[in-house]
């Protein structure tokens, strides 16, 4: 459920994100402890990595109900701000989801699984020259010392959001096609597109429609790359703190905590979809296609994933 601050200034819209620029920062972080969970409370996301902030929540999405405990992701004016100097920088506000999906996938390489799945897999090297080749050179070439740095930690904090310990892949390796559909969020377009762009990126096979395992990709890719929007800092020595404890495994109660929101979202989803099949007399089969995602968000499921709606980021 999403908690608003109406006493808030507005936040000036903040465009479609944008892309990258070199190497920089932040790819052999030394693992450091992260802090406690003090007195058991409330866990928010970006306190589990970094230094409490001063900023304002503009949102918060709880999700304290679910099996991931009392867990919760604030966005802050300060993440707004910095995503909106992020993209307009980078360029990434003027790219289409379909264009960055092009360009990550020339540094990706295609696996075919033993039940016939089809994975694009990217390592945190080839993700670098995936981000140095999709930022516009125009873009790049103007940044500074200090975006420099900190666009490489946001860049690679990303990056390393979405590397699941649990995951069949390799460390420091990731699906690209999840990181892809995270990656919506700093693309041009409004949430109707970028939703079906996502959505069609993971139905690798062109069949038309998402199994429950894909739509949990899409689901859990979404609420990640929020994860990592939360993490985002003007402070240098701030963002360079939380890429040190990113790379720290005790990161994986937290991702778990993501994974679990992704699953209690799925879990609505399809009581939802088998009772719309059980009125028509369907025959209920697991196969969701976009436009059946589109209707249960519509008719009520944005009360249930309320974060889908900051994809329109000029909100």
């Amino acid at each position: 459920r999403a908690k608003f601050d109406d006493t808030l200034t507005p936040v000036e819209a903040i465009g479609s994100p944008t892309g990258l620029f070199e190497s920089g920062a932040a790819i052999g972080a030394t693992p450091q402890p992260l802090p406690s969970k003090p007195n058991g409370g409330v866990q928010s996301f970006s306190a589990m990595f970094g230094e409490p902030t001063q900023s304002r929540n503009v949102v918060s999405f709880d999700f304290s109900g679910t099996a991931a405990g009392a867990f919760h992701i604030d966005v802050t004016e300060e993440n707004l701000v910095m995503l909106r100097q992020l993209v307009t920088r980078t360029g990434f506000a003027s790219l289409t989801p379909q264009h960055v999906e092009s360009v990550i996938l020339k540094h990706s390489r295609c696996e075919r699984r033993k039940y016939g799945d089809t994975v694009y897999v990217i390592s945190r090297q080839q993700f670098g020259k995936f981000i140095r080749d999709v930022v516009p050179k125009e873009a790049s070439k103007n940044f500074d010392a200090n975006e420099i740095e900190n666009f490489s930690n946001y860049f690679t904090n990303f990056f390393t959001c979405f590397d699941y310990n649990w995951s069949d892949l390799k460390k420091d390796e990731v699906n690209a096609k999840e990181l892809m559909v995270g990656f919506s969020f700093l693309c041009a377009g409004n949430k109707s597109s970028k939703l079906a762009a996502a959505y069609d990126m993971l139905d690798v096979d062109k069949n038309g429609y998402l199994t429950q395992r894909g739509l949990m990709q899409y689901l859990r890719a979404y609420l990640t790359m929020l994860a990592g929007i939360s993490l985002l800092s003007s402070n240098k020595n701030t963002t360079t703190q939380i890429r040190k404890q990113l790379m720290s495994t005790k990161r994986n109660d937290a991702f778990l905590a993501v994974e679990n929101g992704a699953k209690w979202t799925l879990g609505h989803f399809f009581r939802a979809f088998e009772a719309e099949h059980a009125r028509s007399g369907s025959t209920r089969n697991n196969a969701v296609a976009f436009e059946d995602f589109a209707k249960w968000y519509t008719e009520g499921g944005y009360a249930v994933a309320p974060w889908l709606e900051l994809l329109y980021l000029q909100k």
